[in-house]
Formats: structure tokens, C-alpha cells, sequence
């Protein structure tokens, strides 16, 4: 009976936990809402130390943003993880501010990987439109220049 009861508040104490873990994930925002979403400039302090996980059910994305060195402002080292669940790389990419969008291309080449149009960054979700118009959302998962509790200044909606 004893083992029934510890066994008992074991499963009790895991459900706990995993529904605080829910609690904790960032929510997409629906397609729709975010239509009213207007377009944001890249900001260095945006990009240097963050990291975001696309929120896609079949494609992976992960990418780490940091600065070059010292002397480099708005350019730096991007370490990036995409493909399927099966089928993935995690080749290190650069990444600019250009015109207010973050671009981000293989060394040596002007070939774009992605350039990203900021629509809202909170400490948990990130929206951005790609040049082709698609709309993503990218999971937070760290950022050393947001503090806890504060919002980038140029962050005009909370995902709900």
C-alpha cells in the first residue's frame, strides 16, 4: 500500500511538472494575427547572443548569433542547425543587418541564406517574414542582451 501511495505521488508530482513545462512554452500566433504585425528594423542588440529554435513540425532550425570580435558592430558568426528530423546540418554561417533586415549568407559569397524581416521579438517568440513573404516563428530560447521581464523596445505585440 505504502509503495502504491509513493508510486501515486510520483505520478502526481511528473504531471505537475510536465503541465508547468506547458505553461512555460512559447504559443504560436495564429497566422491570421499576425497580419497586423508591422515591419520592425534589425537592431544589433536584437541579433548579437541570440538564439531561436523554428517552430515547424516537420522542417528543423536552430540558429546561435554572435559577434565577430570586438571591433565588428552589426556582422558576426551565426552557428545554424536545419533540415528534416531525419536528415539535418549545422554548418557556420555570417549574418548583417542590411537595410533594416537581418541577412544571413555564407562566408566568402553573397548567397543569402535568409533574410529576415523583424515583426515582433519578445524573451519567449520571435516573428519575422522571410523574403519570400512566408511568415515564421521562432522559439527564444536565450538572448543575453534581453533582461528578464523586459521587451526589445521596438516589439509592438505579445504573442498571446
Amino acid at each position: 500500500m505504502k509503495a502504491l501511495k509513493n508510486a501515486l505521488r510520483h505520478l502526481v508530482l511528473i504531471m505537475g511538472l510536465l503541465s508547468i513545462t506547458a505553461c512555460m512554452s512559447p504559443r504560436k500566433m495564429k497566422l491570421e494575427d499576425t497580419a497586423k504585425l508591422q515591419p520592425q528594423r534589425w537592431q544589433v542588440g536584437h541579433v548579437e547572443g541570440l538564439q531561436v529554435n523554428l517552430m515547424d513540425p516537420i522542417r528543423l532550425q536552430w540558429m546561435s548569433f554572435s559577434r565577430m570580435n570586438s571591433a565588428s558592430e552589426g556582422v558576426g558568426y551565426v552557428s545554424i542547425t536545419y533540415g528534416t528530423k531525419d536528415c539535418f546540418t549545422f554548418p557556420a554561417r555570417r549574418w548583417k543587418i542590411d537595410d533594416g533586415k537581418l541577412v544571413v549568407f555564407a562566408e566568402g559569397a553573397s548567397h543569402e541564406i535568409e533574410r529576415l524581416e523583424l515583426l515582433s521579438l519578445t524573451r519567449s517568440l520571435l516573428i519575422a517574414r522571410r523574403s519570400t513573404g512566408q511568415i515564421v516563428q521562432y522559439e527564444v530560447q536565450h538572448h543575453q542582451k534581453l533582461a528578464p521581464g523586459v521587451i526589445s523596445k521596438t516589439s509592438i505585440m505579445k504573442a498571446s
